[in-house]
């Protein structure tokens, strides 16, 4: 990770020019102040603080020689004739555009003063703060349009770059306005992005840029607020699943669960946003606003979840605190409103993540493994001795890791490699999840492997671990029990005679035609000139027909 030479700090951008911009702050926060009430004096502060960007802009033009010490306030005079220069340079592009927007803005305000005090007709009341609102946002983005020429000028940090920042920590530049750059963290978003998301000013503090980091971080902010999302809404869900849930509980949870949700749109979006509080927990805003910003997709469902659990927590409130009957109904009906934004959410930003087959990650909980398959939000990982992992890209928190070295890649057995093979193919499941045991399609439904008798714990992805569901088993035996036996576990004898019919020689012979067809298309030894899933479904037909059938001959008499 080499480093290159310094992008900020006071000995790149020269003393008058940041001083000169300060000041400009300095007299835009007294405009703020002062602007209704004072609208005269809040004019002058605004005057001031356009000849301080005037400075500014015929320093970088060399249309003004050396400037002097800053002064508290300029005297008339000059602060007129800096304006007058400025005006005469705003002939076009950005600087034009914003002089004449400033200049709209203030023409309006001379043409429909301020009430004072305030009129209580809510139109006109509204009308003002508009009024007020649109001069100030003119008059920031003219000195940003000027910081902006300072940046070019003397920094050469861009959206994208990586830095070492003034903290020690390695960051990523997000946005950059004016002299201040929106930095992501990825140390630190893995695990609270609310915090891994920080201003920095470009031309106050020591920044340097640097290669980017290997292995690379992942770049995309949202990624990291979208994990954040999955796991609260997982919270959520054992929350509403349990016997103490509260309203109070409920609401802060689903609160925080939209809140982080809404960023993760602002953040890919509209990461500069002035109404988006970083740091803070402030649904009612974050989520209202996308009502006009983001697709009906995300919008509606985030929206209507957050109108619904401030009608659900107005409700307790009424109720001293206490969810009415219908709560624990409406809190689920809730948490599937914000299901489907947040998979909206994923399907929108899921290409912004720099992800791709064959990169080696460490996966929080599971270990190391490989990308053996991406579709969009979907990642197939090959966990070697850990099994193979199917996931969304945004459920599971990860980092990327150095590949190993190929002597200690393990060699897999062929039930590996079947589960890994079907699970990059599911169009070849028919329908079916793979089974980690036998590593075939036969699991329909949440229930036990139909072709071997394994029910998947959900967590039964390394081969030496202990089934929670089968005592004394592990996946090691149960394939082994299957390669002999045509079996790893006998299945419960739920109707009567379907154990026995499950046993049934004929039966086996079936299946085992079946599983040989299965081998056979992950080892690309069908013939792919016909229907070879034809052909399997065919046998799968066969299969289930004569365990029916079986099943039915061996049933006890009623």
């Amino acid at each position: 990770m080499g480093s290159k030479q310094p992008l900020s700090g006071r000995a790149w951008i020269p003393d008058d020019l940041k001083d000169r911009l300060s000041k400009a702050d300095g007299h835009i926060n007294a405009t703020e102040r002062r602007l209704w009430n004072e609208t005269e004096r809040g004019l002058w502060s605004a005057h001031q603080a356009v000849a301080r960007i005037a400075e500014v802009w015929l320093r970088l033009e060399e249309r003004l020689g050396e400037l002097p010490e800053v002064e508290k306030y300029l005297p008339s005079d000059i602060m007129q004739a800096r304006i007058g220069a400025l005006e005469r340079e705003a002939t076009s592009g950005p600087l034009g555009d914003a002089w004449t927007e400033l200049t709209a803005a203030d023409a309006a305000i001379r043409a429909e003063p301020f009430s004072s005090p305030p009129n209580e007709d809510r139109a006109s009341l509204e009308a003002g703060l508009a009024r007020q609102s649109r001069y100030l946002d003119a008059l920031r983005n003219l000195k940003r349009v000027v910081e902006d020429d300072v940046v070019a000028r003397y920094i050469s940090l861009r959206p994208g770059d990586w830095a070492r920042l003034p903290d020690g920590h390695v960051g990523r530049l997000i946005d950059r306005r004016g002299l201040t750059g929106q930095f992501l963290i990825p140390d630190i978003a893995q695990t609270a992005p609310s915090q891994g998301i920080r201003l920095y000013a470009l031309g106050y503090a020591a920044i340097h840029a640097i290669d980017p980091p290997l292995p690379a971080p992942v770049g995309a902010a949202s990624w990291y607020w979208l994990t954040e999302a999955e796991r609260r809404w997982g919270d959520v869900h054992q929350l509403i699943n349990a016997d103490w849930l509260t309203a109070s509980a409920l609401y802060a949870a689903m609160n925080g669960l939209l809140d982080v949700a809404a960023k993760a749109w602002w953040i890919a979006f509209e990461p500069d946003s002035r109404w988006v509080s970083w740091e803070h927990t402030y649904p009612q805003q974050h989520v209202s606003l996308l009502r006009d910003k983001a697709p009906d997709a995300i919008a509606v469902p985030l929206e209507s979840a957050l109108q619904r659990t401030e009608a659900l927590h107005r409700t307790s409130i009424s109720a001293r605190g206490n969810l009415p009957p219908y709560g624990p109904r409406e809190a689920a009906a809730i948490l599937n409103l914000a299901r489907q934004g947040i998979e909206a959410l994923e399907d929108l930003l899921a290409p912004e993540v720099d992800l791709a087959p064959k990169e080696w990650i460490e996966v929080v909980g599971h270990g190391p493994g490989r990308i053996a398959f991406r579709h969009g939000a979907t990642l197939i990982i090959d966990l070697g001795d850990g099994g193979v992992l199917s996931t969304s890209l945004f459920a599971t928190r990860f980092r990327r890791i150095d590949p190993p070295e190929e002597s200690s890649v393990p060699n897999l057995d062929r039930q590996h490699a079947r589960w890994l093979w079907f699970a990059c193919h599911p169009e070849d499941c028919l329908g079916r999840a793979v089974c980690p045991c036998c590593g075939l399609p036969g699991i329909e439904g949440s229930g036990v492997c139909v072709l071997c008798g394994w029910t998947h714990d959900g967590g039964d992805f390394g081969r030496h671990r202990r089934s929670r569901v089968h005592a004394g088993l592990n996946l090691d035996l149960g394939r082994r029990r299957f390669e002999a036996l045509g079996y790893a576990v006998p299945p419960d004898d739920t109707p009567p005679g379907h154990r026995a019919a499950w046993l049934d020689p004929f039966v086996l012979a079936a299946k085992r035609r079946l599983v040989e067809a299965l081998d056979a298309l992950a080892d690309h030894k069908l013939d792919d000139t016909g229907d070879p899933l034809g052909s399997i479904r065919a046998l799968w037909r066969t299969y289930e027909e004569r365990l029916s059938a079986e099943t039915n001959n061996r049933r006890a008499p009623s």
